[in-house]
């Protein structure tokens, strides 16, 4: 039995929810029914003789309506030759056949459904027969259930070439087509165009489909704006789609403030997706005037803005708003924006104006204030005050939250100050019980004052206090055996995690490694992990650029530089240092230069870490003239020196022999209105200086005075930087006492006893220290070798120094400079065979030899 179905849309509500299944049942009136006046009763029983003779009128009835051939393209469809009902269809194409036909195609789950199905529609259009609309949604629900949303896009011009009525199907078909392809904004906009002209009225899901149309367009699109009414007269605008309508407009700045006059005296600008969304376009403009005066009279979002600067890292426009909201009455004695404002401060500057404004007000006390300022002069490097600001607490309430004890212990930890990180610990611990959180602050500062045997100790109380270690409790035990150069120690804790591939103890490792003098070993682990796909982050780039940089290996560092960028971590300043370290010491000028495109010394903003890559290219290459420009520009800007910027400048000075320079900033660090409190890279500078001004007596003075801070290893290093100056061997008789009990030494001991031998003449000392070092199996990294090979060198013993660049090569570790000495120890043998062989192997280095160099071995072997 067939009825009549009057509205198409609710064919195709059923053709679209069966279609998957290929389980259409089309009803045979399809297209006919709506001028159609006779009821049809089993039309699907009956034959063409039959009717010929038995009913005449209706079978002349139906041979005019063309239905005579649809019948019997029907009949055959049901039998499923749809070969032979295609050849019947073209004999007399039309809507109603070609809707048979293209249902029993899906019905039937033919192969090459789509193909054919557009091939009895170009049958129909080149019949120019009238096409019904029924039989266009078919093709577009047949396109998408293919995936195929294009075919859809280039069926909407038929509807204007071929008088085809859009009905609501049809555009339905076209909206959801609109919102999967980027070329669908082009037919979004123009549906949005038709939306009075339509016969019936665009719902919900429409609307919702255009919108994602428009999304994914990076142009602004107008008819956005005829949108965006529609909906809200309709109710149809949710927090989801004002989202969309926000990220539309933040590619244009006059609609996005159109879109905020529009929204921003309606409920929805309440509504905490719909304002973050909007903040953040308006913010990516600058347009701090147009917020403020809008957030003037609504405290409570004026805050939200505050700490979604805070949270989305815009530190710098987020303390401009503040800066403007605290002259109205409103906010001036807001804790909660004082607060915020506490989290925003960039430079020390900020910092103490915004503190001494907090005092004045009598904020102090507050407890959420009392963490943020001390968050406040961390991040700002003013780790001093911080914990001067913990004692006062300490007085008032020995009771303080935990997290300012944590805060208080990083400062301590920043400053090196092993003796304050002991104090807080055990006034922490007389209030709270130590945690597995505390016990990796406690190491972390430990192990940055170089107190690594401290931080194992806490490593091993934790089963002791029923506290089970956590992976970040063995990352920070592994940092403290680097720190203390016991890497077998460190090895056994990883394999205790290893199975657990987790980032930060394999991050660890990798510093250990390029720290101890076993960088192939930490590149071959960073290789690993980035085989793995596993996310990088800082740390782990940092310490195979510390690799890098050992080995001299400009090529390994471009990769992990490819690698950063991959991983959106290029604007880092602590890896920007890394590399240029690398591409001065390789004198690749070219990678420097691409390194810092884009960056202008005037538009540098007053913070010491923007400064200090600058002046540490400026002490490598040894150009003090632009480093003293550079510092100069750091004052003017009113920057405050920190530790970092103070040790960079002295050893910029002391590194070009300028030693009564590098005393001078000294002193000017010493003077300021925040003087820095010297760690042990500041003291080792201070030696330095004094040691080459020849002032050994102040520099002895200075090593006797801070023995416990330098600790053994380190005192031993300054005592060899004296001597070294001095020409003594007494440093080096006491290192080779050291590492005749325990050769497992920090690298640095090694490379500056062989070079005071060197300096000393002392070459017996310098060859009993490299027995111990083949005895013992420590590994050679590229600064001992380089400096062995010097020592030979210097000694005649050109052999030796070919030997040792041979034992580097064959392990990958050879670097420029060892070849080019190589090469020079070749002319001095006069040997060509070697000379051959060393420049082969410097080609599998893709090195690139000094010309002047290269000339000069020639020259040798030619004598």
């Amino acid at each position: 039995m067939l009825r009549s179905i009057h509205k198409a849309s609710s064919t195709l509500l059923i053709f679209r929810k069966t279609l998957g299944f290929y389980s259409l049942r089309l009803i045979p009136c399809l297209g006919y029914a709506n001028n159609s006046h006779t009821k049809f009763h089993d039309i699907a029983s009956l034959s063409t003789p039959s009717l010929q003779h038995t009913q005449p009128r209706f079978y002349s009835t139906l041979k005019k309506k063309s239905i005579f051939i649809s019948h019997n393209v029907r009949l055959l469809c049901l039998d499923r030759k749809l070969d032979d009902a295609f050849e019947m269809y073209k004999t007399s194409p039309d809507s109603i056949g070609a809707s048979y036909i293209i249902n029993s195609l899906v019905q039937y789950g033919h192969p090459n459904a789509m193909e054919l199905a557009f091939e009895v529609y170009s049958v129909l259009v080149e019949s120019k027969n009238k096409i019904s609309s029924l039989v266009v949604s078919y093709l577009m629900g047949l396109s998408l259930v293919y995936n195929n949303p294009q075919k859809v896009l280039d069926l909407y011009e038929h509807f204007e070439n071929y008088s085809i009525p859009l009905d609501k199907s049809c555009f339905s078909f076209l909206c959801q087509a609109s919102s999967m392809t980027p070329s669908g904004v082009t037919v979004a906009k123009r549906l949005v165009t038709q939306f009075d002209s339509l016969p019936f009225k665009p719902d919900l899901i429409h609307c919702q489909n255009l919108l994602t149309a428009f999304s994914s367009d990076s142009k602004f699109n107008e008819e956005i704006f005829t949108l965006m009414p529609y909906m809200q007269n309709n109710d149809f605008l949710t927090t989801e789609s004002l989202v969309q309508i926000s990220k539309i407009c933040s590619s244009d700045v006059n609609s996005l403030k159109t879109f905020f006059d529009n929204i921003k005296d309606t409920p929805f600008i309440k509504k905490t997706e719909v304002f973050t969304s909007l903040i953040d376009s308006l913010l990516k403009f600058d347009l701090v005037d147009t917020l403020v005066s809008y957030l003037t009279h609504n405290p409570p979002l004026a805050h939200l803005v505050l700490l979604q600067c805070l949270m989305s890292g815009q530190q710098q426009r987020g303390y401009k708003i503040f800066t403007e909201l605290k002259k109205q009455p409103e906010f001036q004695n807001s804790t909660r924006a004082y607060t915020y404002a506490a989290g925003l401060c960039e430079t020390l500057e900020q910092a103490s104006q915004l503190y001494d404004e907090i005092v004045e007000k009598g904020f102090q006390t507050h407890p959420s204030i009392k963490e943020q300022v001390l968050k406040m002069f961390v991040r700002c490097g003013d780790n001093a005050k911080a914990i001067q600001l913990l004692s006062e607490y300490i007085q008032d309430n020995p009771n303080l939250p935990k997290s300012l004890y944590r805060e208080a212990i990083e400062a301590c930890g920043n400053l090196k100050d092993g003796a304050r990180v002991e104090a807080i610990q055990k006034q922490m611990t007389s209030v709270y019980s130590l945690d597995v959180a505390l016990a990796n602050q406690l190491m972390n500062a430990y192990t940055k004052c170089d107190r690594g045997s401290k931080a194992l100790e806490i490593f091993h109380s934790l089963p002791s206090l029923d506290l089970a270690p956590k992976n970040e409790t063995f990352a920070c035990a592994i940092d403290a055996c680097s720190n203390i150069g016991d890497v077998q120690q460190a090895e056994n804790l990883y394999k205790t995690v290893e199975s657990k591939r987790h980032k930060g103890t394999q991050t660890a490792m990798i510093h250990m490694y390029a720290k101890n003098g076993l960088e192939l070993k930490a590149l071959e682990l960073y290789d690993g992990m980035v085989k793995k796909g596993m996310q990088l982050n800082e740390a782990t780039f940092l310490g195979a650029l510390i690799a890098c940089d050992k080995l001299l290996n400009y090529n390994k560092a471009k990769e992990v530089h490819y690698q950063i960028l991959k991983n959106n971590l290029g604007s880092s300043e602590k890896l920007k240092i890394a590399l240029l370290r690398v591409y001065v010491r390789s004198d690749k000028y070219q990678s420097i230069q691409e390194l810092l495109e884009g960056e202008n010394l005037e538009d540098l903003t007053p913070n010491a870490s923007n400064f200090t890559r600058l002046l540490m290219i400026c002490g490598i290459s040894g150009d003090v003239t632009q480093g003293e420009r550079i510092y100069q520009k750091f004052i003017e800007s009113k920057g405050v020196l920190d530790d970092t910027m103070v040790n960079s400048l002295m050893y910029m000075y002391n590194n070009n022999y300028m030693p009564k320079k590098a005393l001078e900033i000294f002193q000017q660090s010493q003077q300021s209105s925040h003087p820095i409190t010297p760690t042990h890279h500041t003291i080792l500078q201070l030696i330095t200086a004094h040691s080459l001004s020849g002032n050994f007596e102040q520099a002895e003075k200075i090593h006797q005075e801070n023995l416990k801070k330098l600790g053994k290893e380190k005192s031993l290093f300054a005592l060899m930087t004296i001597q070294r100056a001095n020409k003594s061997i007494e440093a080096i008789d006491s290192f080779l006492e050291m590492i005749n009990k325990n050769p497992h030494v920090p690298k640095s001991l090694y490379h500056t006893a062989i070079t005071n031998c060197t300096i000393s003449n002392k070459i017996k000392k310098g060859e009993e220290i490299h027995r111990i070092v083949k005895a013992n199996n420590i590994e050679i990294d590229s600064t001992l070798a380089y400096r062995l090979m010097t020592l030979y060198e210097k000694s005649g013993q050109y052999n030796k120094v070919l030997e040792i660049f041979y034992e580097t090569h064959e392990k990958g570790r050879a670097t420029l400079e060892e070849s080019e000495k190589a090469l020079i120890a070749c002319g001095k043998l006069k040997s060509s065979y070697d000379a051959l062989s060393v420049h082969k192997k410097v080609q599998e280095l893709n090195f690139e030899l000094s010309l002047h160099k290269t000339i000069s071995a020639m020259y040798n072997m030619c004598k």
